[in-house]
C-alpha cells in the first residue's frame, strides 16, 4: 500500500468512528429520556418532594407487581388501591401497573415473578424491591442451576 492508501483507510476509520460514536450517544437508552418521564413532574419526584394540593400525592405508592403464590395481597383487584391499615406511616397499594411512572417502590414477589413480564426501565428515584416470603433452603430458583459451589 501506498502512503495516499494508509491516508485514506485512516480517514475512513475516522468518519465511521465518528459516526458510530454520534449514533450511539444520540440513541443510547442511558441518554433518551424514557417516555414515562415525560409526564407530570408530580408522578416522577420521591414522595417527600413532593406538594400535596388536596389530593393524595404526597403520600407514597407502592405499587405491587407480581401476586404473591398465585393470589392477590390484600384482596385488591387490579384496579383498586388501598392504605393498609395500623401501618406507621401513610402509603398507597396498588396492583394497578398502569401507575408504574408514579410509583415510588415496585415490589416483585419471587416465587411469582417471570422475567418476561418485568417493566422495561425504572423511574431514576424508584426503588424495586425483590421479596421473597420463603426462608433460603425453600426459594430455589431454577435460573441459577450452572452455578457449581
Amino acid at each position: 500500500m501506498n502512503p495516499q492508501q494508509w491516508v485514506l483507510w485512516i480517514l475512513l476509520l475516522t468518519l465511521l468512528t465518528a459516526v458510530f460514536l454520534y449514533n450511539y450517544t444520540t440513541t443510547s437508552p442511558f441518554t433518551v429520556r424514557p417516555t414515562y418521564l415525560k409526564q407530570n413532574a408530580d408522578q416522577i419526584l420521591p414522595w417527600y418532594n413532593r406538594t400535596s394540593s388536596g389530593n393524595s400525592s404526597a403520600i407514597p405508592r407502592i405499587l405491587l407487581w407480581t401476586n404473591f403464590y398465585a393470589s392477590r395481597m390484600l384482596g385488591l383487584s387490579p384496579e383498586e388501591d388501598t392504605e393498609i391499615p395500623n401501618c406507621h406511616r401513610r402509603c398507597h397499594v396498588t396492583y394497578n401497573r398502569n401507575l408504574l411512572s408514579s410509583s415510588d417502590a415496585v415490589v416483585f414477589h419471587s416465587r411469582d415473578m417471570n422475567l418476561v413480564d418485568m417493566p422495561s426501565r425504572r423511574a431514576p428515584e424508584q426503588k424495586w424491591v425483590f421479596w421473597c416470603m420463603e426462608p433460603p433452603p425453600y426459594s430455589f430458583y431454577g435460573g441459577f442451576d450452572f452455578i457449581v459451589g
